[in-house]
This record gives structure tokens, C-alpha cells and sequence, in this order.
């Protein structure tokens, strides 16, 4: 018979033995723990559990040495404890796996442990993992009992998930060094094509031996060379930053999945006790005192200073800081109540104006909103698919009931604005809106006339000193007739227009409310001259 089959079959043979005497060891193992008098349901079932262990057992023995022979299965959860709490652990000898007749060499223990090992034809499911925690449970790599990590579902997706975005980060990371290098060596010829440019220029005007008109010419390209060089150079460097961006963002990716997995293995290694639990004292924070800081870096700056230039005299600061009259800690005084109400009045005022001007602009935007809902309806219903509404008719009657809440909205915020203006007034609250009429806070619905320019028109006037007076007052109003310009006037006929034949380029807010009343006085006047 070949040597090989008869290595093989004896392999399996020691299988086999090592599968029994684990089972015996574990029933003397269980055996061992003192049992209540008392009937315990749990006893009964891990009894039978066991008898029909060994039921199945023994025609695993009988089975012909050619076929396939399973390894021995990892102890289930529960007789797992009941071996770690209730009995010591197994000795060198039970927990070196089968007692082998011979040695085996480094290259057939390898071809053990390669039967253990599962590979997946298909796309892994929960049905494939335990349903319980992530646990470090007893298992056997073909050879002997070692630790092996019972694994879920979650943290298998997520292992694949670090394990690729980590191929895809050290991908993009090398690719990224190799075109930064490649991108560094091209900026290094642009920028001596640059050098070479600007000392042909410089010789160019410094040796005049060539036309004017050629000389400039020739500048005027390497100028234009360099220009469209340096554009190069900013490209470039856009092109390395995109490059270092890339690569960051792929590291932060890989970094988050990476954490993942340490909290899953975290949890696993800490029940086992492989690994100390987490401390849940958060670290402390360093305190700082403004003082003791001002005194370690004034003294620092004093050695500085001495060892690098003695000689020299420098500004002496203070040695104590003085921090009485710091700004950040003078007592603010709390407002007055009067002070309050008149921030409470000038925040509704200016909230106001806010919802007018929301109000103004979607009322303002009613009709192209509405064309823009009309047509994406209308291309949908000829793509043939679902439009936003039954009819013709069920459109209109939405678009009308949104015209009359866009009219209500506008009305009720100017009603509001104007109330909020009327209390602010009334509380002799100083303030400034965008569509006043006037410059004035306290003047909302003024004509719009600074009364303030006849001061300083005045002041100006009145810096005329006397002896300017005196002189003004001796010129007769003849002595300049050269200075006085005449007035050519063209005779035609002409026809007075209407008030409402003009229009106003300016017809909203607070300016219309001056045309209006500009409007009403020069209709008084027409009527008092007719």
C-alpha cells in the first residue's frame, strides 16, 4: 500500500482518539461537580444531551478509516462555564490535543490544521455565525485545543468593511506619494524654464544690441511665458492639495471601521480577561493660571535674549501681570427694566420687518411658482408618470387657496410691522429700518428732508468773518454785469401734462407712501390755481 494512504489513515485513526478521549475526559470533568439532591431539569437534559452524544459516538467508530471524519466541535456555551467556574482547568497533558504515536513535522501538523479551515462558495448570512455575543470560546485547529474567537454577523460585515477600506487607503496613500513626487520633480523644470526666462530678459535689457522694437517683443513673450509658467505652478500645487485631501478623507474612513472593530474585540478580550476593563475616570485637565504662565514666559524670553544677544537693551515688562482693570473681568451692570423693554420692543420691530420681507418676496414669487408647478406637472404627465394633482381643476382650486394665504400672510405682517413700529415710537425707542422714508429713526413717515443740511449750511455761513461782511455789503449788485449769464428761452407751445401721466420707477414701501403724498400736495396746488 502507498505510504502516503497509510500516513493519512493513520492520521485519522488519532483523530478518532483524540475525539474519544476528550469526550471521556469531559464526562469525568462533569461528573466531578457535586450535584443538588434535588431533581434538576437542567441535569436531566445535559444527561441526555450526553447519551445522545454517545449514541452518535459510537458508530463514528465503526465507520470504514477512508471516510471523511469529523473534527471535534467546540464545546457549547454553557458546559463551557460550568468547566471554567466549576472545575479547574485542564491540565498540559488533556489540553495538548491526541497523543500522537510519532511526531509529527511543522509540514503535517500545517496540513491538519488546513483540513479545519471552512472557505465560503457563497455570500455569508447570519445562519452562519452565533447568534450570541462576540466570545473567545475552546476549539481545535486540527492539531490540539486553542482558543478560538466565536464571531457574529455584525462584526464579520464590519471586518470586511475595515479590511477594504483599509486596501483602498494604502491604494490611494501610495498612488498619492508617487504622484506627489512626479508632480514636485515637473514644479522643479517649470521653475528653472522660469529662471532661464527672467535672465534672458535681464540680459535682453541690459544688452541693447537688437531694434527696440524686437527687445520689447522678445520681453513681452517671456513675460508671457513666465505668466502662463506660474499659472502651471498654481495648478500644480491644486493638484498636490486635492491628492493630500484624498488621502485624508481615505484615512478617516478606514480609521472609523478600525475603531469598530477594536470596540467589538475590546468587549471579546475584556471577558476573557486577556485585557484590563476600560478605566471610566476621564483623564483630569490641566488647569492654567495667568500668572504662573506670564512668569514661566517672561523668564523664558529673559534667557532667550540673554543668550543670543547680551548686548542688547530690551523693553522691561512688568514681573507681575496686572489684571485688575482686564476687560474680560469688569462687572457688567445688569439693564434696567426700561433698557429691557426697549431691546424687547426693538427685537419685535426688527422681526417684523423680517417676516414683511419674507411675506413680499414669496407673495412677489406666487406666479412663477406656480408656472414652475404647472410645467413640471405637465412634463411628467407626458413622460407618463404620477403628477402632483387629479385635474385642471384640482390645480387651480390649490394655487387660489395658496394666493389667499400669501395675501393673508402680507397683510397680517404688515399690520404687525406697523404695530411693533407704533409701541417702539411710543417707548421713544431710537431705531433705523431699511425702507424708512426719511434719515431719521424717530421720523418714519417724514418727507424725506434733512434739517440737519440747513445747520451746516448755516455754520457755514456764520464762519464769515466781519471784515468779509463789511466788503460784501459795499459791492453793488451791478459790479460783476460780465458775470451774468442770459437766459436763451425758445417760445413753442406746450401742454401741461397730467399727474398720472408720469410713473415712478420707485412704487413699493415707504418710498411710495412719498410719491403718494408728493402726488396728493401738487393736486391741492393744481386745484388752488384753477
Amino acid at each position: 500500500m502507498d505510504p502516503v494512504i497509510i500516513l493519512v489513515l493513520k492520521q485519522r485513526l488519532q483523530a478518532v482518539m483524540f475525539r474519544q478521549n476528550f469526550l471521556d475526559n469531559f464526562s469525568k470533568i462533569f461528573q466531578a461537580i457535586p450535584k443538588d439532591p434535588r431533581p434538576n431539569p437542567v441535569h436531566q437534559v445535559e444527561e441526555s444531551e450526553h447519551e445522545q452524544h454517545e449514541a452518535r459516538r459510537s458508530p463514528q467508530a465503526e465507520r470504514p478509516m477512508a471516510e471523511e471524519i469529523e473534527l471535534p466541535l467546540p464545546l457549547p456555551s454553557d458546559e463551557a462555564d460550568v468547566h471554567t467556574k466549576a472545575t479547574p482547568p485542564l491540565g498540559k497533558e488533556q489540553a495538548a490535543g491526541p497523543e500522537f504515536s510519532e511526531e509529527l513535522s511543522p509540514e503535517q501538523e500545517q496540513e491538519l490544521r488546513e483540513d479545519s479551515y471552512i472557505q465560503f462558495d457563497a455570500e455569508d448570512t447570519v445562519e452562519d455565525y452565533t447568534a450570541g455575543p462576540l466570545r473567545l470560546v475552546a476549539g481545535s485547529d486540527g492539531v490540539k485545543t486553542c482558543a478560538s474567537l466565536l464571531m457574529t454577523y455584525d462584526f464579520a460585515q464590519i471586518v470586511k468593511r475595515a479590511v477594504n477600506a483599509h486596501r483602498v487607503y494604502a491604494r490611494e496613500e501610495c498612488h498619492a506619494e508617487q504622484q506627489i513626487e512626479a508632480i514636485e520633480k515637473f514644479q522643479r523644470k517649470v521653475k528653472n524654464e522660469i529662471s532661464n526666462d527672467e535672465l534672458r530678459i535681464m540680459d535682453a535689457e541690459v544688452n541693447k544690441d537688437a531694434p527696440d522694437s524686437e527687445r520689447e517683443d522678445s520681453i513681452n513673450s517671456w513675460n508671457s511665458a513666465i505668466d502662463i509658467l506660474r499659472r502651471i505652478l498654481t495648478q500644480m500645487d491644486c493638484e498636490k492639495q486635492s491628492l493630500e485631501t484624498n488621502v485624508r478623507w481615505k484615512s478617516s474612513i478606514s480609521m472609523e471601521a478600525q475603531v469598530e472593530v477594536a470596540a467589538y474585540l475590546d468587549d471579546a478580550f475584556t471577558h476573557a480577561c486577556l485585557i484590563e476593563p476600560l478605566e471610566e475616570d476621564e483623564i483630569p485637565l490641566g488647569k492654567f493660571d495667568l500668572q504662573e504662565q506670564y512668569q514661566k514666559a517672561l523668564k523664558n524670553r529673559d534667557d532667550e535674549c540673554e543668550a543670543t544677544t547680551p548686548t542688547m537693551t530690551f523693553h522691561k515688562a512688568p514681573e507681575k501681570l496686572d489684571t485688575t482693570a482686564f476687560p474680560l473681568d469688569r462687572e457688567v451692570e445688569p439693564p434696567t427694566e426700561e433698557e429691557s423693554n426697549k431691546r424687547k420692543l426693538l427685537k419685535t420691530v426688527w422681526d417684523a420687518e423680517d417676516r414683511v420681507q419674507q411675506a413680499q418676496v414669496a407673495f412677489d414669487n406666487r406666479v412663477h411658482e406656480q408656472a414652475y408647478d404647472q410645467e413640471v406637472n405637465y412634463q411628467a404627465e407626458l413622460a407618463g408618470e404620477p403628477t402632483t394633482y387629479e385635474s385642471l381643476e384640482h390645480f387651480d382650486l390649490h394655487w387660489v387657496q395658496v394666493n389667499q394665504e400669501l395675501t393673508r400672510e402680507l397683510i397680517e405682517a404688515e399690520e404687525a410691522y406697523s404695530q411693533a413700529k407704533a409701541a417702539a415710537l411710543e417707548a421713544s425707542v431710537q431705531f433705523q429700518t431699511d425702507n424708512q422714508s426719511s434719515c431719521f429713526g424717530d421720523d418714519f413717515d417724514g418727507t424725506g428732508y434733512p434739517i440737519s443740511q440747513e445747520v451746516d449750511v448755516e455754520g457755514a455761513v456764520a464762519w464769515v468773518t466781519p471784515k468779509v461782511d463789511s466788503w460784501l455789503a459795499n459791492v453793488p449788485e451791478d459790479a460783476c454785469s460780465d458775470c451774468e449769464s442770459s437766459v436763451d428761452v425758445d417760445d413753442w407751445d406746450f401742454k401741461e401734462l397730467d399727474l398720472s401721466d408720469s410713473l415712478s420707477c420707485v412704487d413699493y414701501g415707504s418710498r411710495r407712501k412719498r410719491i403718494d403724498r408728493w402726488q396728493r400736495d401738487c393736486q391741492v396746488v393744481k386745484e388752488s390755481l384753477s
